[in-house]
């Protein structure tokens, strides 16, 4: 993958359905916000509390989100759907951590990165599974989901993306879903703000019974290059905007990722 990734874009639509608004969001998230181009800033500390890490390879930067103390989930495709050749490095918190195995969920366009040292969460480093949006697919639809992620704050003059390596949360709404994935997806507002390609592995969560739960990862979207010469790929050097993006629907994957992450399967 390219390293120079696409980013989180602050949408400000208020959904109808499954989740509280921007102005009901948890504490940290109203209280710590930092307006930007696009975006909203969160700290290293803010977020960590939602899970949210950085995970680097030979392949470039995704974001991804703590799915055990020990297991982080990412896209399959920021490791090229294979296992990487080279170090794989999480950081959560400011701290960073070690992978010392990749685990490939192609068909889901998911990866479990398992750390050589857990995470030590409440005083733990045992003991804690990510929250999992309890509800169907098709109940997303024209829901808002708080999502996360590493990436860019704009688009340079004429194309490229800028990076600045910052975690944000954006509020969209889900604008379409296809259970054969199973994925839903977002289009752009009417100020073009998108989650992109640099959020590849970030989490969108549903806000149910006063906490986060884990609703999909971030897998790919459409993008568009302006006056792209013939023979030019649409790259991230060259992208000037997103015109969709989509993600895994993850709590169809929770008992296999359960398994795959050395425990008994999650069952309703």
């Amino acid at each position: 993958m390219n390293k120079r990734l696409l980013s989180l874009f602050l949408c400000g639509v208020v959904a109808t359905n499954a989740c509280a608004p921007v102005d009901d969001a948890p504490e940290d998230l109203g209280s710590v916000e930092q307006d930007i181009v696009n975006g909203t800033v969160l700290s290293d500390a803010v977020a960590a509390r939602y899970g949210l890490v950085r995970v680097s390879s030979s392949g470039g930067l995704c974001s991804g989100v703590l799915y055990k103390n020990a297991w982080v989930l990412t896209a399959a495709h920021c490791f090229g759907f294979a296992q990487p050749t080279g170090p794989v490095l999480v950081d959560h918190g400011g701290t960073r951590y070690t992978a010392a195995q990749v685990r490939i969920l192609s068909n889901a366009d998911l990866a479990l990165v398992r750390l050589q040292t857990p995470i030590t969460l409440n005083g733990s480093a045992t003991g804690y599974t990510m929250p999992m949006y309890q509800g169907t697919l098709p109940s997303l639809m024209g829901a808002g989901l708080y999502c996360f992620g590493y990436g860019t704050s704009s688009f340079a003059p004429g194309g490229g993306a800028v990076i600045d390596g910052q975690a944000r949360w954006a509020y969209m709404t889900v604008s379409g879903y296809w259970t054969g994935g199973p994925f839903y997806s977002f289009t752009p507002n009417a100020q073009g703000q998108i989650q992109g390609g640099g959020d590849s592995g970030g989490p969108c969560f549903a806000y149910q019974n006063g906490r986060m739960a884990l609703a999909g990862i971030a897998r790919n979207g459409g993008r568009y290059c302006a006056n792209l010469p013939a023979g030019q790929q649409c790259d991230d050097n060259a992208v000037t905007s997103i015109g969709w993006h989509d993600q895994t629907y993850v709590p169809a994957f929770a008992a296999t990722l359960d398994f795959q992450s050395g425990g008994l399967p999650r069952f309703p």
